[in-house]
């Protein structure tokens, strides 16, 4: 079911309005390359102009407004460019001229043949359908980049293409289901308008971080490489047995004095992450003041410890050596901040006589969005010398766990949606939490005279300022806001039932209504009839979330407006991109195009760093858990540079070139269709170095499903 997809680019790709859809004939049409691929990279679009014009991806994402196929233009020029075995092992499957008289087919699904595209419209098409044009031979090409890199992986990495995994090769009925499969899949990760830069939230400044560095990173000449490869080439095609003996799979490893790595001499390149930001008092948003007596949500011990913090100090015996924290403020603006939280009721004073000074916190922030920052904390000694408690944050539901989710036939997902606005800055904290707050800044009491908390007794005294509300940072605080928010939708609301809640490590609910809540984020998620949600019905979800409204305010929490979501098919849940008609979960779509753009930009220089690195399958790690089994396709990315300073530039082997040119291919395609059937058969695999087993059962749809909803 396309829904209102266009027109698939396998069944023909462009077609007249309204004419129907012929199945393409993959043997009578004469092969042709885009105007885009590395084999037409002097021909010109339509408008006369080049359509992949040769220019590096380096914008500026907060001022940037990013269109979904140019950046699909940008990542098919980026990787014709890539110097690797996968690039060559395309561009052979590509143009390759198979004969189109077949005798025996191979039975194996894979390798699948590319297909041919073909042109079935006007040939001289108006504004509008040029665009539309350009956009399906972009997604064609893609396409075909991406069978040939599972083609790649199939096959174990081979150097050249057998003949029935190049162009013009024979499609079975089967291989088309595979390409019509993946080919949805690319299409929903496209389908989507324009976004701006802010629209990618925190992402945007770590984005911008790495396309800067990149900046920074010596290119690397990779043409003695390709001359090996030809030496060796050209010696095996001399010797009679080469062609029985040959390996036909690259080296996955390398030396670290390898003849063809360039010498790029000891440069570094420094990640500046916004992980740790100056705080600039302007940039923190805090308009509500502390007005939510948590107290009263909370388990006996956790209770005891947010009264108390003491409670949970460990033997001397067992500290660690003190680490002072760093404070990322200027004292100018740690008064400002002061000012602020001193005008909200959220400040309070410590003499520094009666403070360990060494426990003393720091402060810093991280990106909240383009405009605003996030109010961190960094309490690492004293939290080194307490105990934890970790009840409520084992029950965190991560948004790629909706991968997990099913419908049937004719069922679809409406959600709806809570956030809560300055959630940590609304709870009222006791003097003794308020104290674990103090920062390590000394004060004059002259400094600190003018504000409302400052007591006579304090003239003449040096001072501390304490942050009198609970804060990011605290090893107790996520703990604490978790179960809060947890136990007041538990009472008000009756809410967060075990059986309805998705929870990390625990069995999908049954349950047609679903709830996840993520510290200050509640969503609902209710399974119906798709005849029935043009009605609107009033069902499980409705009720929770009417009565959550109500409950925010009456318990002194602030509802987010704006982030208020009812009734809603498509959107974003906790980091995932969800659309419940047609069934799809993956990360947020832009965030992932452009984190493959950004992953072909340092395939091309062929040099990194083990911070860059780090910081890149980070954002990796999250995409790919929407699709699991990509995972497979790492191996050497991990192992990159490990006895390296983090700063020191360093060529990447070519192993971990081609991986990380894998994944910048499979990204659009990571992701789950919840729509999926369940399997009739269980399925169990065993693997030594010497061969491997596969067994299978007949158990049932409804048994595999059982199955399924405790993976």
């Amino acid at each position: 079911m396309r829904g209102k997809d266009p027109p698939g680019f396998i069944e023909g790709f462009f077609q007249e309005d309204n004419a129907p859809i012929s199945p393409p004939d993959n043997h009578m049409e004469p092969q042709y390359h885009p105007p885009c691929s590395p084999f037409n990279s002097n021909s010109v679009g339509l408008d006369g102009k080049p359509d992949v014009p040769s220019c590096s991806f380096s914008p500026n994402v907060a001022k940037s407004r990013f269109d979904p196929i140019e950046l699909l233009q940008v990542l098919i020029s980026d990787f014709w460019s890539c110097h690797t075995g996968l690039t060559y092992f395309a561009k052979a499957s590509l143009t390759s001229n198979t004969c189109t008289v077949h005798g025996t087919q191979p039975s194996a699904l894979w390798p699948v043949p590319p297909f041919r595209w073909r042109w079935t419209g006007n040939g001289r098409p108006n504004p509008r359908r040029r665009i539309r044009l350009k956009r399906l031979r972009l997604l064609a090409e893609f396409m075909n980049i991406m069978i040939c890199t599972l083609n790649w992986e199939t096959l174990g990495q081979a150097k050249r293409p057998p003949v029935h995994a190049c162009i013009g090769s024979h499609i079975t009925p089967q291989q088309h289901l595979i390409i019509e499969r993946l080919e949805s899949f690319l299409l929903h990760t496209f389908n989507m308008a324009p976004f701006e830069g802010g629209e990618l939230g925190r992402a945007a400044g770590k984005f911008q971080s790495l396309i800067n560095s990149l900046k920074e990173l010596p290119n690397t000449s990779l043409e003695s490489q390709d001359l090996l490869e030809l030496l060796t080439d050209m010696h095996n095609s001399f010797d009679p047995y080469s062609s029985h003996f040959a390996n036909e799979k690259t080296q996955p490893t390398r030396s670290p004095a390898h003849p063809s790595e360039p010498d790029i001499g000891e440069s570094t390149v420094t990640v500046n992450l916004p992980s740790a930001k100056p705080v600039i008092a302007s940039r923190v948003k805090w308009k509500n003041p502390p007005s939510f007596e948590a107290a009263d949500y909370l388990d006996p011990l956790v209770k005891e410890a947010f009264l108390d913090p003491e409670v949970l100090r460990n033997p001397i015996s067992m500290w660690p050596p003190a680490k002072p924290a760093k404070m990322h403020i200027t004292k100018s603006e740690m008064l400002k901040m002061i000012s602020v939280w001193d005008a909200l009721g959220a400040c309070s004073i410590c003499p520094l006589s009666e403070k360990d000074y060494t426990e003393a916190v720091g402060i810093f922030a991280v990106d909240k969005d383009l405009d605003y920052d996030r109010l961190i904390i960094n309490p690492k000694t004293i939290n080194s010398r307490m105990s934890s408690i970790s009840y409520s944050t084992k029950e965190l539901a991560p948004g790629s766990m909706l991968t997990l989710l099913h419908l049937k036939p004719g069922e679809m997902f409406r959600f709806n949606a809570d956030d809560l606005s300055d959630y940590y800055y609304c709870f009222k904290v006791s003097p003794a939490r308020a104290r674990r707050n103090a920062f390590r800044m000394v004060f004059d009491s002259t400094e600190l005279s003018h504000l409302s908390c400052f007591h006579p007794s304090f003239h003449g005294k040096k001072l501390l300022i304490c942050l009198a509300t609970l804060a990011m940072g605290d090893s107790l605080a996520v703990e604490i806001a978790q179960q809060a928010h947890a136990n007041v939708l538990k009472v008000w609301c009756g809410a967060m039932i075990p059986d309805e809640c998705l929870r990390y490590r625990s069995p999908i609910p049954r349950s047609d209504f679903i709830e996840l809540l993520a510290i200050d984020d509640h969503v609902g998620i209710q399974r119906l009839s798709i005849r029935d949600f043009p009605k609107t019905p009033k069902l499980r979800d409705s009720e929770v979330f009417d009565l959550a409204g109500r409950t925010y305010s009456a318990v002194g929490l602030i509802q987010h407006e704006q982030k208020r979501k009812r009734n809603q098919v498509e959107g974003t849940i906790l980091g995932a991109d969800f659309d419940g008609l047609k069934g799809r979960v993956m990360a947020p779509r832009g965030r992932v195009i452009l984190l493959c753009a950004i992953s072909l930009q340092i395939v091309k220089r062929g040099s990194c760093t083990r911070r860059l690195l780090s910081v890149l399958l980070g954002c990796w790690i999250h995409v790919i858990l929407f699709r699991r089994v990509v995972f497979s396709v790492i191996d050497q990315l991990f192992r990159e540079g490990q006895d390296l300073p983090m700063d020191r530039v360093f060529v990447l082997s070519p192993q971990a070139r081609c991986e990380l040119q894998i994944l910048a291919v499979l990204g659009p395609v990571c992701q789950s269709d919840i729509r999926a059937k369940h399997s009739t058969r269980i399925f169990s695999t065993d693997a030594s170095p010497s061969g491997g087993a596969v067994i299978a059962a007949d158990i049932g749809s409804t048994a595999s499903g059982e199955i399924w909803r405790h993976w």
